[in-house]
């Protein structure tokens, strides 16, 4: 496959995992992942794939969370690929009628499974708080 097509293909499943968070559909975010895949995000310990489905549903829906991706780089090596992001998030906590605004650095590894990448580790930290 073309590296172009498959650097597209990633930028359709960052895409796909941003509106599923924004969404709150929670029961569709292990689908993003690898079996094994693990979510280390800033300030909380590090979940594994089935971890963050007994959580995520919970999370975004009682967050009114909205995330968007800028994907900064991506290469790919084989079946695994990198990908830098800046991404700009909204979150409101449950009883908050303020949104709390933050700007993080992404990064993930993506690996290929059966023909479709799926995360295989992600990490953010962030950046601004504003």
């Amino acid at each position: 496959m073309k590296y172009q097509d498959q650097t597209q293909q990633l930028r359709q499943a960052i895409d796909g995992f941003a509106t599923t968070l924004n969404t709150a559909n929670g029961t569709l975010i292990q689908d993003f992942f690898t079996d094994d895949g693990k979510f280390m995000p800033q300030g909380f310990e590090t979940l594994s794939s089935q971890q963050l489905e007994a959580s995520a549903n919970s999370f975004v829906a009682a967050n009114a969370f909205h995330i968007a991706f800028e994907i900064q780089d991506i290469s790919i090596d084989d079946d695994f690929a990198t990908v830098i992001a800046k991404a700009t998030t909204s979150q409101r906590k449950p009883g908050s009628a303020a949104a709390i605004q933050k700007t993080s650095r992404d990064f993930f590894v993506y690996r290929k499974i059966d023909n479709a990448w799926k995360i295989h580790r992600y990490i953010f930290n962030n950046v601004i708080l504003h």
